[in-house]
């Protein structure tokens, strides 16, 4: 282990696809790249040409979605996506480019209505299908399916040209999909599954940020109704607690379908009764190099033990989930940063 904050981290330009180079970006005055949760991941290189526009021959000819960025790592390929956006300026190019599910930013939706109750995960498979059916820039071979055919469902209506098929991603995730890129691969999962786990982070020796715990009463439910866009619900109603009185929370989403009702309703109910203790890390924490963690464990979605033992009034062990993982590099070298959101904890 050790390696985070140690890496060297390089951009290539490629072709569309990630298959065929074009030149490496020689000497940038700043990089990043990252990984997200249930969302479009994006990358950053800044270059200095000069004043009098030295390297304009390579850089003057890249254009925004022909063109991608593969970042590497060690000399592993470990982001990658399609430019989205440039700027030339007097003496510098920025570059901003985007994982490889940003084209489904720009991909209008085909019909698709679900009558019977489909596997949310089956069903995100099945619109990267119908996104890149037309034409495919290398996405569909590197998507994964974790679990398929198992975890939430839904019902769906989904209107030829009534919007993108990122919009349709981000319904889904609220019905209980789980997705995310490492590189060029597409991960998708569903919410029931635990994608990984690492080792126990101690922020007091492998991070920087105070930490704080925190038990918030406003996401405490002792009871839970689920309800969707035709009005049926399902819930886990059992009356007032003894100690808290009846605090209900109330959960809805046109996806869900007359049978998942009840099953969501009791998921929401067990995570949030007793009143949940949660362990509030920093966001965009810079991880130490002494961090039990290498670059290919920490994959948005995964599941990361957080131990505090001193300094507060209270020692927690929480389960954190991973959302965002963000390398940045300069002339400083290298800093890998997280950020984490809370999924339970228990004090000790």
């Amino acid at each position: 282990m050790g390696t985070l904050g140690r890496g060297h981290n390089e951009a290539w330009l490629y072709m569309k696809g990630g298959q065929v180079p074009i030149a490496p970006i020689e000497d940038p005055t700043g990089l990043e790249w990252s990984r997200t949760l249930n969302d479009v991941s994006d990358a950053t290189v800044n270059i200095a040409t000069g004043q009098h526009g030295e390297c304009c021959s390579v850089y003057g000819n890249i254009g925004t979605w022909g063109h991608e960025i593969v970042m590497f790592r060690d000399g592993k390929r470990a982001w990658e996506g399609p430019i989205t956006n440039i700027k030339w300026r007097k003496g510098g190019v920025s570059i901003i480019a985007q994982d490889v599910l940003a084209r489904t930013k720009r991909k209008a939706t085909t019909e698709r209505f679900v009558l019977n109750p489909a596997f949310v995960v089956d069903q995100a498979y099945s619109d990267l299908l119908d996104c890149f059916a037309t034409n495919d820039p290398n996405v569909l071979a590197h998507v994964q399916v974790l679990s398929g055919g198992t975890g939430p469902t839904i019902t769906r209506d989904v209107k030829i040209y009534g919007g993108y098929w990122y919009d349709q991603l981000l319904e889904l995730t609220k019905a209980g999909l789980m997705w995310t890129t490492v590189g060029r691969r597409t991960l998708l999962w569903p919410s029931t599954r635990t994608l990984g786990l690492t080792a126990t982070l101690l922020p007091a020796f492998h991070m920087s940020g105070e930490v704080e715990i925190e038990e918030d009463g406003m996401e405490l439910a002792t009871d839970t109704v689920a309800v969707n866009d035709e009005g049926l619900f399902g819930s886990n109603f059992t009356g007032a607690d003894p100690f808290y009185g009846q605090v209900e929370q109330i959960i809805s989403s046109d996806a869900l379908t007359a049978d998942s009702l009840n099953s969501v309703a009791g998921q929401h109910g067990e995570l949030h009764r007793p009143a949940p203790l949660t362990l509030n890390v920093p966001q965009g924490s810079v991880l130490s190099c002494d961090a039990p963690f290498d670059i290919e464990e920490l994959v948005a979605g995964t599941t990361v033990p957080v131990k505090v033992e001193s300094g507060l009034c209270r020692s927690l062990l929480a389960t954190q989930q991973l959302t965002s993982m963000t390398v940045t590099q300069d002339s400083n070298g290298e800093k890998v940063a997280i950020t984490v959101q809370p999924l339970s904890g228990v004090l000790t």
